[in-house]
């Protein structure tokens, strides 16, 4: 019979040759440097090592838009059923460990499974951002091969670079011009619309540009001419002036 001791060492050991193994994968990072990127995973690619024991893939998300799901090696950048980590929106300057994160259980721990953070237009896929486990590195599948086949995609498709500051500025600034464009063309229509409806009650006001580009001319009428109406003050001041000159005689 076993001591006590002896007994817990067992039971202790054996807890220990069962315990899971979480692989940790930060999402949006660059295995290169170790700092934080538009795309990629850090690391790209793992071996299960211990094929008796539970394994588990947490994805860290860094700071971006990122969206993991699991893919096959013929389509990198296709959702292929399966995992799905949803659309994650971490703010920027998230770092590993800061964000959300996602587990995927691995159930057979010799499968090849591949991964690519596909964010909300494939971008980072098409970057290169996959992520494989147990891959044959001397087969056409091997993970070096399929980063190459989602990059070459992104040529295809004319993804080639990250977005940058400039060019998301510019599109911004292009989105504010065509809303103040669309403003300006609501504002005319309405004006119009205005300016349509006094003139059925008989009464308008218009604005016009002068020929030298200084500030706009206004004139407005109603009920009559201008010339007419001036005649009329002519007159009436003409009236005023006989009968104070009849006063002082």
């Amino acid at each position: 019979m076993r001591s006590f001791p002896t007994l817990v060492a067992t039971l202790a050991a054996s807890a220990s040759f069962a315990s899971a193994f979480t692989y940790t994968v930060g999402v949006g990072k660059s295995e290169v440097t170790g700092e934080p990127a538009y795309a990629g995973f850090d690391p790209s690619r793992v071996v299960i090592s211990d094929q008796t024991t539970s394994n588990t893939i947490d994805f860290l998300f860094l700071g971006g838009v990122h969206r993991v799901v699991q893919v096959s090696p013929d389509q990198p950048c296709a959702y292929a059923g399966g995992f799905d980590s949803g659309v994650q929106r971490v703010a920027a300057g998230t770092l590993q460990g800061q964000g959300p994160s996602a587990e995927y259980q691995i159930t057979n721990n010799s499968d090849t499974l591949y991964f690519a953070d596909i964010g909300e237009d494939n971008s980072p896929c098409y970057l290169g951002a996959i992520f494989c486990v147990n891959s044959d590195e001397t087969s056409d599948t091997a993970c070096h091969s399929v980063i190459d086949a989602a990059k070459a995609l992104g040529v295809q498709y004319g993804v080639t670079t990250a977005p940058s500051t400039a060019s998301s500025t510019s599109a911004g600034a292009s989105s504010a011009s065509s809303a103040s464009d669309s403003a300006a063309t609501s504002a005319s229509t309405t004006s119009t619309a205005s300016s349509s409806a006094a003139s059925s009650n008989g009464a308008s006001s218009s604005r016009s540009p002068s020929a030298s580009g200084s500030a706009p001319a206004a004139s407005q009428s109603a009920g009559g001419s201008s010339g007419a109406g001036a005649l009329k003050v002519a007159a009436g001041a003409m009236a005023l002036v006989g009968g104070a000159a009849a006063l002082l005689v």
